[in-house]
C-alpha cells in the first residue's frame, strides 16, 4: 500500500519456501505505477498508521459467502490475488503458526520486542503499537 501512494510500482515474492520459517512475502518497489493511483482507496495509507491487530481466537466459523465476495472483490480492486484455504490448507497454516507463536515465546529478544508494540499511552493517537488489553 505505501509503495503504492507514493507512485511505485510493487513486485512482490511469496516466501517462505519450505525450509525457511522467516518472513512471509519481500516486497520492492520498481518503477512508476502502471496504473493509476486512483483506482486504490485514497483513505488506506493513511490507516496504515492507525492499524491495529487482533490476537482474539477465531470462532471456527465459516466465513458468510457475502463478505467473503466482498473480502475477494477488495482485494482485486487493490491488485491482490486473494485466497481461501480449505480445510488441510488451513490446518496446515494453523500448524506453522503455533510452531511460530511456540519459537517467539521462547526468544527473550522478541518477546522484549512485541512488549514495545503495547500501547503505553491510549490517548496518544502517533503511538502505533497495540492496545494494552490485546496483550494479556
Amino acid at each position: 500500500m505505501a509503495v503504492s501512494h507514493f507512485g511505485w510500482s510493487p513486485v512482490v515474492r511469496l516466501l517462505p519456501r519450505p525450509e525457511n520459517s522467516g518472513p512471509l512475502a519481500a516486497a520492492r518497489p520498481t518503477g512508476a505505477l502502471r496504473r493509476p493511483t486512483t483506482e486504490h482507496r485514497a483513505d488506506l495509507y493513511s490507516a496504515i498508521w492507525r492499524r491495529h491487530s487482533s490476537r482474539f481466537p477465531f470462532t471456527g466459523q465459516p466465513l458468510p459467502p457475502q463478505a467473503r465476495a466482498e473480502l475477494g472483490e477488495a482485494a482485486q480492486a487493490e491488485g491482490a490475488s486473494p485466497a481461501f484455504p480449505e480445510a488441510a490448507d488451513t490446518a496446515r497454516l494453523l500448524r506453522v503458526t503455533a510452531e511460530a507463536e511456540q519459537r517467539n515465546r521462547l526468544d527473550a529478544d522478541r518477546g522484549t520486542e512485541s512488549r514495545g508494540w503495547v500501547h503505553r499511552d491510549p490517548d496518544d493517537v502517533t503511538d502505533a503499537g497495540l492496545p494494552r488489553w490485546a496483550s494479556a
